[in-house]
This record gives C-alpha cells, structure tokens and sequence, in this order.
C-alpha cells in the first residue's frame, strides 16, 4: 500500500511541478504584457503631448508669417509712397514709364525699416524649421504607438481573449495578482506534498 501511495504521491508531485510550470509561464506572460501595456500608455501620452507642442508651434507660425505679410504690405507700400513723392508731371514713371500721374501712392506712416523685415522673416524661417522638427518627432512617436498597440492587440487577444479595452488596466492587474496567487497556491501544494513524500520514504527506511 505504501508503494502504491507513494507511487500516487509521485505522479502527484509531477502534475503539480508541471502545472507550477505552466502557471509560472502564464504569470510571465501577463506580467510581460502588463509591462508592454504600461510602455504603450507611456508612448500614448508621449505622443499626446508632442503633438500638442506641433499645433502650438503651427499656430505661432501662422501667426508670426500672418505679421510679416502684414509688414511687408507695410513696407512696400512705404517704398511706392517714397517713389511716388519725387514723380513729376510729364516725366516718365520709374516703375511703369507713364508720363501721367493721377493717383500716386502717398507716404505711409510708421513703416518698417527694411532691416526689421528681415529680422521677422528670419523669426518665421526660425519658427517653421522648429515646427517641422516638431512634427517630425510626433510623426515618429505615432509611428511607435501604432505599432506597439497592434502588438500588443494582438498577444492580449492570446492572453486575455476577448476584453473591455476601458477596463484593461484593471483587468491586467487583477490577471496578475489571479497568476501570482495562483503560483504562490501551487509552491505551498508542492511544499506540502514533498514534505509527506520525504516522512514517508524515512518511514519506509525505518
């Protein structure tokens, strides 16, 4: 009898080892894909972030080139009022050659110095480079989250089966805590068992 139960206790203890081992997997597995979920979220908020930094810089742009047109209207307004002031009457236009006058620009007030034109455009040249580089790292990070997601879509869908996606933080960790019980249960099974296995083979060799 005590070989037959030995025998039992034995075929016991090497279900339990395998299914400790299996358990373990699966606790790897969802600990693994709680991790890539946790990257994914991370990338996500990355993502959210840069391109609100892209949209920003684009309004600025838009803004600052929206000046410089306005400037540079200005400015060659200013430079036709200073032409026109020194046309004279049956003298040639220098800009279109007329010899007649009738309505000649007039001098604008404050306009801007050329100098300064240049400067605004330089600031929007500025701006445009910054917010393509912008765009370039939220065109990137959307590339990674995309591809991170359908991965890990993709090995939920092997762990999990079907889920709520607005429930998966929580449902990745109650899988988690459920995988670590569940191997901590096994251990203290095998603990148990390998412990009666060892007061039986010493009662055996009494």
């Amino acid at each position: 009898r005590m070989s037959c139960g030995s025998s039992q206790n034995n075929s016991d203890l090497e279900k339990l080892k395998s299914s400790e081992k299996e358990q373990v997997t699966v606790s790897n597995n969802v600990a693994t894909l709680k991790k890539e979920y946790d990257d994914l979220c991370s990338i996500t908020k990355k993502h959210e972030i840069e391109s609100a930094a892209y949209l920003s810089k684009y309004q600025e742009v838009e803004n600052v080139r929206a000046e410089y047109q306005q400037m540079e209207k200005v400015f060659l307004g200013g430079q036709a009022g200073i032409l026109a002031s020194m046309l004279k009457e049956n003298e040639p236009c220098p800009v279109c050659g007329s010899l007649s006058h009738p309505s000649p620009a007039s001098i604008l007030q404050e306009v801007p110095a050329k100098e300064e034109l240049e400067a605004k455009k330089q600031q929007v040249q500025s701006l445009e480079k910054d917010m393509l580089q912008k765009n370039e790292i939220a065109t990137s990070l959307r590339a990674q989250k995309l591809e991170k997601e359908s991965n890990f879509k993709e090995k939920a869908k092997g762990i999990l089966g079907d889920y709520e996606e607005d429930s998966l933080e929580k449902i990745l960790g109650e899988k988690k805590d459920e995988c670590e019980q569940k191997v901590l249960e096994i251990g203290e099974k095998l603990r148990l068992l390998e412990a009666k296995i060892k007061n039986l083979q010493k009662i055996s060799d009494d």
